[in-house]
């Protein structure tokens, strides 16, 4: 029998974060979560921050524990975050400030102005992400506009998986898969997007940018030694969670296939040789991203389970907590199609209260508040599932292919509810699993860089021998149907009344 071999990946979600351990017997790979933490903003002074530096004493808390599990340090680390955020180094490499949460208000207004400066457009076709609140580019000018002495003295930028790894090893590089969310990279000449940083007067602060799979560094001798641990490499996985699971669908080779991460947001696409940047994509609302081995995935980002996590949140501040699968059992036992909801309204961003969000939108449309908690969850559940038949749809109109099977992977995919109504809705089979996508993906390429495996493709080969999916098959198709089209006419319907 081959000799286990332990990596640990951190996986750091907007909501929580997760040190796991993945166990490699030569044949299958296992994974076991050995610590856990919240994660969110720290509200200061009217700002939304993220608290970077307790996210890193997380990280030591979780070295700490793999070597008292398993009597020794691991093969390798590799971390994975959420997008967009960063933090700003001056030039003797210290931290400058607080990083920003994305959903912080100082960006409001800021798109206006970079539309006024560059355009829109012209931002998707270089970096293949249109510019939104709370990406990095306008986070970044909402500091020109404002002129921050922060950008004044900022040496250097790290997203925030970066930024972490260079806390754990003292070396400043940036990862690819990360600063494609940033819309800071040219994503045809793989560098630096310099003529819009120009005109927008942001300084060209960013580090080299390295593959996944790559050796960041080792960790720092004083953090090893305080830990107790040797020379351990930290290896660049794909740093963004979404490239993370990506790299863990189990798909079969020609098949054709999209993708959901299924989480607090969805990120559902497909993977492509090249972005696609055309007019088409881009009023669609679609963005490109790179993949873990240099290609890209044209995707969707779409508000998923933070309508419901935020409901849970209110209901367990206001005395009745309800378990996941409480939720669940309420929503299924709860009256179909009572109300729709586009899960990407702006309403739902950060409301103060996200039922009393929902109620007002379905009112000021015409339709009846949901009475119930189970009803509210399933407004939402149907509401994403016709969400998802929707970017099928455009998704088959942008490639020219027919989607053949749609995989969910991540926490998402737990929720057999959700699963069983986007089988409904999209009319296509559903394989769910693994549920521990990013951290499978984060793995995975550790593994690749510690020459373990040759490619994503092999790794995917790994993870069908190592999960078991779970498959739903489409049931009531008409009737899903006819509900897409109510859906479709009341979406129209307040886009007109808006626009």
């Amino acid at each position: 029998m081959k000799p286990m071999v332990k990596f640990i990946g951190f996986d750091l979600g907007a909501s929580n974060g997760r040190a796991i351990a993945g166990l490699f017997d030569g044949e299958k790979l296992s994974l076991e979560t050995i610590h856990q933490f919240w994660n969110g903003y720290v509200r200061i002074n009217d700002s939304l921050h993220w608290d970077v530096l307790r996210l890193f004493s997380e990280l030591q808390t979780g070295l700490g524990v793999f070597a008292d599990k398993f009597g020794g340090g691991p093969e390798s680390v590799g971390i994975d975050t959420w997008g967009v955020d960063y933090g700003l180094l001056d030039k003797s490499g210290c931290l400058i400030g607080n990083p920003y949460h994305y959903r912080d208000s100082r960006t409001e207004g800021v798109l206006e102005e970079i539309d006024k400066a560059v355009g829109g457009y012209e931002v998707f076709r270089t970096t293949g992400t249109a510019p939104w609140p709370g990406c990095t580019l306008s986070q970044l000018y909402s500091m020109v506009m404002r002129k921050s002495p922060q950008l004044e003295i900022a040496d250097r930028l790290l997203m925030t998986p970066s930024l972490l790894a260079y806390f754990l090893t003292g070396e400043k590089f940036e990862e690819h898969s990360i600063i494609t969310t940033s819309c800071l990279y040219n994503v045809e000449k793989s560098s630096p997007a310099a003529e819009i940083l120009e005109r927008l007067r942001i300084p060209q602060i960013m580090c080299e940018v390295v593959m996944p799979g790559t050796v960041f560094g080792t960790l720092r001798r004083s953090l090893a030694g305080e830990l107790g641990l040797g020379s351990v490499p930290v290896v660049a996985a794909a740093s963004h969670d979404s490239a993370s699971a990506a790299v863990s669908v189990p798909a079969a080779p020609d098949t054709n296939w999209a993708f959901i991460s299924s989480g607090t947001w969805s990120v559902m696409g497909v993977e492509s040789e090249r972005p696609i940047t055309t007019r088409s994509a881009y009023e669609m609302g679609f963005t490109n991203e790179s993949t873990a081995d240099g290609r890209f995935m044209t995707v969707s980002n779409i508000t998923a389970l933070w309508i419901v996590q935020e409901c849970k949140r209110i209901w367990d501040k206001e005395g009745d907590a309800l378990s996941w699968q409480e939720i669940v059992r309420l929503a299924e036992d709860a009256r179909p199609f009572s109300a729709f909801i586009d899960v990407d309204d702006s309403a739902f961003v950060n409301p103060l209260n996200m039922p009393e969000a929902i109620a007002e939108r379905c009112r000021s449309t015409s339709q009846q508040a949901p009475q119930s908690k189970g009803a509210l969850a399933r407004v939402a559940f149907e509401s994403l599932a016709l969400k998802y038949r929707d970017v099928v749809r455009k998704l088959e109109e942008l490639t020219g292919r027919r989607i053949e099977v749609l995989h969910i992977v991540g926490g998402g995919a737990r929720n057999e509810l959700l699963c069983q109504f986007t089988a409904n809705a999209t009319g296509l089979p559903v394989l769910a699993g693994p549920y521990e996508a990013t951290a499978s993906g984060n793995i995975l390429m550790q593994m690749i860089g510690k020459r373990m495996l040759e490619s994503v493709m092999q790794g995917r080969d790994l993870l069908r021998r190592s999960v078991d999916l779970v498959e739903y098959q489409p049931r009531d198709v008409e009737i899903w149907s006819e509900a897409y089209d109510r859906y479709q006419r009341l979406l129209n319907s307040t886009l007109s009344r808006t626009s």
